[in-house]
């Protein structure tokens, strides 16, 4: 009878056993079925919402370019009166076919980047940067310094740091003007479009004031004073233009300049942009994992840009790269100018010292280079200055880093939340109302297929454990 009693008790622990087993498979069963079940109405739900967006985007992209093909075709004809004579009507139309597509190209790429905020929800256009210390804070307060993401030219006159950084920009003496540029081009970031853009206008429009039109007055001040007073006290061939001891030092300086602005020129078709709709673009193709699900021409609103900043683009800098002819161009008839003079009157004095002329000749050939660098003034004035390049300003954070520069309202906002106070609720979703409605509905049925599966998971649970109370393998059951 004991025996008995025996194998019945391990009968019925072998019977728990498996009702145990069966319990625990069931219940690692149901949390996988969750999962599974989870994951696909995420990733159903992702999916949708990409393709209204891209939809969206499609549709706005294509209204954008309606509006703005008719409003070409509006402009062109009242541009100039049929009274006008001929060749000034057919000269304004060719400039205007020549600078609509930029034109053109600026006014889509900023509604553009407003139909994303529209789409996508406002978010804040700033991050807080990271902390940074050791040289990398000396980089990034200089670069913060002269180039600050969240400040206008007018707060920037509160600040002294801007003021030694601009004194030093502008120095025409000792090579300051030159070293403070070399410095400027190792510490920013290279491997952003605008940055070299403003790279090298910057130099420019700077190089047409301080050796142009200042090198210009003080040669013309210098010659008046040395041609009119004592002759035993002032001379031209001691205290002329180009006499300084460090002369030199600065023509050096300003050959050096040059090359720097080139260099930017070079690197300007392996730069990247970091503002702008095509940027966003980018951002959330990181995001996503493809670009061609956020820009392909059949459902996106932005031809695909690839994200590598080793991508060679040719359109980078707009008409920008195409003054780098002209500037070489005017560098070598000046050095001809001074190799020439140099050759033929001679740079040197019969005791081995420089020729007062010849040094003279250089001053004057640096102020003409000066001068040959007002084209370039342009594309630095508003709004030339984004139609002609088409680079999306940026500017640094306190980190360092290449940021989007904030515009107006963005600094305001900023400011207001560093106070404290409420930031700027989102803008009303306005003409995208249904769509994001019919988003939302889609969003709820997949939470509804996601809770259905969860109930077949419950459904599933229970019936293992009505198997375990029977006694039913758990092989049998699966």
């Amino acid at each position: 009878m004991s025996g008995l009693v025996s194998r019945a008790r391990e009968a019925g622990s072998k019977v728990a056993s498996l009702g145990s087993k069966a319990k625990e498979q069931v219940i690692s069963i149901e949390q996988r079925a969750q999962q599974v079940a989870l994951e696909k109405a995420r990733l159903a739900q992702d999916h949708a919402r990409t393709v209204t967006r891209n939809r969206m985007r499609s549709v706005a992209e294509r209204s954008v370019d309606w509006a703005i093909n008719r409003s070409a075709a509006t402009f062109r004809a009242s541009l100039v009166e049929e009274s006008a004579p001929r060749v000034i009507r057919d000269l304004a139309h060719s400039v205007f076919d020549a600078l609509w597509p930029d034109v053109a190209f600026e006014i889509k790429e900023n509604v553009l980047v407003s139909i994303h905020e529209s789409i996508d929800g406002y978010a804040p256009a700033w991050q807080e940067p990271a902390k940074v210390g050791g040289l990398r804070a000396v980089r990034a307060w200089f670069l913060y310094s002269f180039q600050p993401f969240d400040a206008s030219g007018f707060r920037q006159l509160r600040w002294p740091s801007y003021w030694l950084l601009l004194a030093w920009s502008a120095c025409p003496y000792y090579g300051a003007q030159g070293v403070f540029w070399l410095v400027m081009f190792v510490l920013m970031d290279r491997s952003d479009e605008y940055t070299l853009v403003n790279f090298a206008l910057s130099f420019k429009a700077l190089q047409f004031v301080t050796l142009g039109f200042a090198g210009l007055l003080v040669g013309c001040a210098t010659y008046h004073l040395c041609l009119t007073a004592d002759i035993h006290r002032i001379s031209c061939d001691t205290d002329g233009p180009g006499q300084q001891r460090d002369f030199f030092f600065q023509f050096g300086a300003f050959w050096l300049q040059s090359t720097l602005v080139w260099a930017a020129f070079l690197l300007l078709p392996y730069s990247a942009r970091y503002a702008g709709s095509q940027a966003h673009a980018i951002d959330e193709a990181a995001a996503v994992g493809t670009l061609e699900d956020v820009t392909a021409d059949a459902n996106g609103a932005l031809p695909p840009q690839p994200a590598a900043n080793t991508t060679y683009r040719e359109d980078a800098g707009g008409y920008l790269r195409r003054m780098v002819v002209y500037d070489v161009l005017c560098f070598a008839l000046v050095s001809a100018w001074v190799c020439a003079y140099g050759a033929y009157a001679g740079a040197l004095t019969a005791g081995g010292q420089t020729h007062w002329q010849f040094r003279a000749t250089c001053f004057f050939a640096k102020t003409v280079y000066g001068l040959l660098s007002f084209p370039f003034i342009p594309f630095v004035l508003p709004p030339f200055n984004s139609i002609l390049t088409h680079a999306k300003p940026t500017a640094y954070d306190q980190a360092g880093t290449a940021v989007p520069l904030l515009s107006a309202r963005e600094r305001a906002e900023k400011e207001r939340v560093e106070r404290g106070e409420p930031a700027r609720p989102p803008p009303k979703p306005g003409v995208y109302a249904n769509v994001k409605s019919g988003l939302a509905h889609a969003g709820g049925a997949l939470k509804g297929a996601g809770s259905a599966a969860r109930n077949r998971a419950l459904g599933m649970r229970g019936r293992g454990q009505r198997a375990a109370e029977a006694e039913i393998p758990v092989d049998a059951m699966l």
